[in-house]
């Protein structure tokens, strides 16, 4: 394949919609955690030396709290930090595609203790594989503390302080319709969606029960990196901040690529220009904001390549 360069056409506000990309299915879920644990699964990343074991899953909650019962996240006072999820699958998606995910959820906080912000942070995401723990470590990324990881996006720092009118119960709120996350179904459309909080170190975290939440997921298009008979794409961040090399395999001429907001809008657009053999094939990303993105290669024959890019502060 001919290296190549860019001329780079600056877009900012436009309102076009993501070319090649359709939103043609739109699947919502629902739960009232009274009602039951609606299948979802409770693990913890914790130290496993520790002997004293948070606990994460369904139980009745406090009597005050008009609800009744919840998925209970309940940490280990360690102060050593930790993680609590769950997680459930969902079938039924296409195969090998990405999904916007939007959720709204609410919380109870039980006892009267303020919750300071920037100490519990709320995370969302999904794997095309189911989660597991391995001698204390998750099979995906979740960042550390307050980072987001490739696998799951830290939406929100969970936060109450106290409640002096002595008034139960005490409500924390919380949805990602403004920045939807982006996750992968596998071959057999299968997407393993993760809910957690994030619990640094030196926090003591009071009793947390999830009541309510909704979730929906937008297809997006095709996940052509995980597809076996399709066209891989590498993207390799350089030494430079958000400045990255990509390669196509099998090798195939890049005609354009565009980047374009989570959302659906244009921001960058790049086309070819000339080929030149010393050029190397770059995206310079780091006049973008810090975000993610989706990022669209057109190859000849109207061939589109779609995938995520992370723009770090």
């Amino acid at each position: 394949m001919c290296k190549k360069m860019f001329r780079c056409l600056w877009l900012s506000m436009m309102g076009f919609a993501l070319c090649g990309i359709s939103r043609a299915q739109t699947e919502v879920y629902s739960w009232l955690f009274k009602n039951g644990d609606g299948d979802w699964k409770g693990m913890a990343v914790t130290d496993p030396k520790n002997n004293e074991k948070p606990f994460v899953g369904w139980m009745p909650l406090p009597k005050h709290d008009s609800t009744g019962k919840g998925m209970l996240f309940s940490g280990t006072h360690t102060g050593a930090g930790e993680f609590l999820f769950i997680f459930k699958p969902f079938g039924g998606l296409r195969p090998n595609s990405l999904y916007r995910i939007s959720t709204v959820s609410s919380f109870t906080l039980s006892g009267s203790e303020n919750l300071s912000p920037a100490r519990l942070h709320l995370k969302i995401g999904g794997t095309p594989v189911r989660p597991k723990i391995n001698s204390g470590r998750p099979n995906f990324s979740k960042g550390r503390g307050a980072e987001s990881g490739h696998d799951l996006f830290r939406i929100g720092s969970i936060h109450v302080e106290t409640d002096t009118a002595g008034g139960y119960p005490r409500r924390y709120f919380a949805q990602n319709y403004d920045a939807p996350v982006i996750a992968a179904t596998n071959h057999s459309g299968t997407l393993y969606m993760i809910i957690g909080v994030e619990i640094e170190r030196n926090t003591s975290l009071p009793d947390l029960c999830l009541n309510s939440l909704r979730i929906l997921f937008d297809y997006v298009g095709d996940d052509n990196a995980l597809s076996i008979y399709d066209y891989r794409l590498h993207c390799t961040e350089t030494d430079q901040a958000n400045i990255f090399t990509f390669e196509i395999f099998p090798e195939e001429d890049i005609l354009s690529y565009s980047i374009y907001t989570k959302e659906g809008h244009l921001v960058l657009v790049e086309e070819e220009d000339e080929c030149l053999p010393s050029c190397p094939n770059l995206i310079d990303a780091s006049i973008l904001p810090p975000d993610d993105y989706l990022i669209e290669f057109v190859l000849p024959n109207d061939r589109k390549l779609i995938r995520l890019l992370h723009v770090h502060p």
